[in-house]
């Protein structure tokens, strides 16, 4: 009989942020392979989607700064809401599916 592996949140939440970092600029395939493994280490479809809500607020809020630095411009409503935040949800929708997918993998394969 397998020993059940525990999921560990924070190293979950790592590997999903780090790989993330990485692969940000291959459109689909960047989110799901970072919500796979990242869902994987985590263990738990459950706890594997929300943990994925971290990793794209925090690139969220990094690409808005970045985007408003080099702009020269004030943050305004339009510019904080509509440029950056359709771009990390378009990468959050495989990041979360990824996730569910990467934790109910492991959740089968322990059970």
């Amino acid at each position: 009989m397998k020993k059940s592996r525990e999921g560990h949140l924070i190293e979950g939440l790592f590997w999903m942020y780090t790989i993330s970092m990485f692969v940000f600029w291959v459109p689909v395939l960047g989110g799901l392979i970072a919500g796979v493994v990242g869902g994987w280490v985590v263990g738990r479809a459950k706890g594997a989607l929300k943990v994925s809500i971290v990793p794209a607020a925090i690139f969220g809020v990094i690409l808005t700064i970045l985007a408003l630095t080099f702009q020269g411009r004030h943050l305004s409503f339009m510019h904080f809401f509509l440029s950056p935040t359709l771009m990390v949800f378009s990468y959050v929708i495989f990041l979360m599916f990824g996730a569910f997918l990467g934790g109910l993998r492991q959740q089968l394969q322990v059970d």
